[in-house]
This record gives C-alpha cells, structure tokens and sequence, in this order.
C-alpha cells in the first residue's frame, strides 16, 4: 500500500475498464442512485469512461504533489505510511464505483442500494483508523484554524475525527440493512458526527487550553 506502483496498477485496471466499457455500454446510462436505490441521474458513456479516469489523475497527482507543496511538508515524513494508506484507500474507492456503474450501465444487476452506503462506510472506517496517526498539514485530516494555530489541538481534533469518522463508518454500514425510510436519518446523522463533531470539539478544545 505504501507504493505508488499501487495507484499505477489500479489505473491499469481503470483504463480497461473503460475500453471495455466502450464496447458495452449504451449511450446513455445511470449514475447516482437516491438512498431508496431509484436513479435519479444518467449521463453519457463517454462522460463516465473518461470522467472516473480524470479523477483516478487528480488523486495521482494528488499524491505526489501534496507534500511537496504544504507550508508544512516536513511533516509528512512523520505519517509517510498512514499517509499512502490513504490515498490509495481513496483510490481504490473510486475505482470500484467506476466499475460499478460501467458494470450497472451495462446491464448488470447490482445492489447499488447496499453496496454504495458500506463502501462508503468501509471508507470512514478505514480514514478514522488513519486520521490519528496524521501531524499537522494543510490538506489532510480535520484541518481547523484552532488544530492549525496548535499542534496539542491537532493531535486532540483528529483523535475526535477519528472516533467520529469510525462511528459514522458503521452507522453508514447500518443503513445498507434498513427500511428505506430510515436510510437518510442515518445518513445525515453519520455526516453530522463526522464533520460537525470534530470541529465543535476542536474549537472548545483551544479555548480551553486558552484559559
């Protein structure tokens, strides 16, 4: 997971994915589902066969620029491996999705329903396992003015992240396996824990070391 022949591998397996989406795809095909698992968005083949491999770039590039440009790159020497781990967490992600909608687009009956909320689930998790280990940056990690201004704060926030992020993990897990109707309570509950939590307790956090 810590080397880049990693990315390079999976955007190997985007590529063809994509040419083999080229030869099985209609010309328009779904891609967003609401949480009741009904499409509720279509676009045009070429715009998923060469949208998800623009994004496969951006995070590449992502990756290799990031510590090179934050004011603060000297401490990405310090979660090196956590930070590789993800990157390629989020890489993987959204190669899945690309192979899940080309596989949807091209008349394969996929559980969109319950595969999206425990990928994305899966995703949390995997970030909150991760947050804790990250010093401070400018680009990854719960980045507060109050967690900037003091590294103690840092290191409290993204404690906090990472409980919250692993919760909200689990609760989007949850709602793979519920009533429809309890779908999106679940949902806006876990986005609430995961990026309203962290920041509140980062702001109370400073202030109390203030005084």
């Amino acid at each position: 997971m810590k080397s880049r022949i990693y990315m390079s591998v999976l955007a190997l397996i985007t590529i063809g994915i994509g040419v083999w989406g080229h030869f099985h795809l209609p010309d328009t095909l779904p891609i967003h589902w609401n949480w009741q698992g009904e499409v509720d968005g279509y676009g045009s083949k070429y715009s998923v066969i060469f949208g998800f491999p623009i994004i496969a770039v951006v995070l590449y590039v992502m990756r290799v620029a990031t510590p090179k440009l934050d004011p603060r790159k000297e401490n990405y020497e310090k979660f090196k491996g956590s930070y590789a781990v993800i990157m390629n967490t989020l890489f993987t992600f959204f190669v899945i999705m690309y192979g899940i909608v080309i596989l949807n687009g091209a008349g394969y009956e996929i559980d969109v329903n319950t595969i999206m909320p425990v990928l994305v689930g899966l995703l949390f998790i995997i970030l909150g396992n991760y947050m804790q280990r990250l010093k401070s940056n400018y680009f990854i990690g719960v980045r507060t003015p109050w967690a900037l201004h003091n590294d103690e704060v840092w290191r409290y926030t993204n404690r906090v992240g990472a409980r919250t992020f692993v919760i909200a993990g689990v609760v989007l897990i949850a709602a793979a396996f519920v009533p429809a109707s309890w779908k999106v309570s679940l949902f806006i509950g876990a986005v609430v824990l995961a990026a309203v939590v962290p920041v509140a307790a980062s702001y109370l956090y400073f202030r109390k070391l203030s005084r």
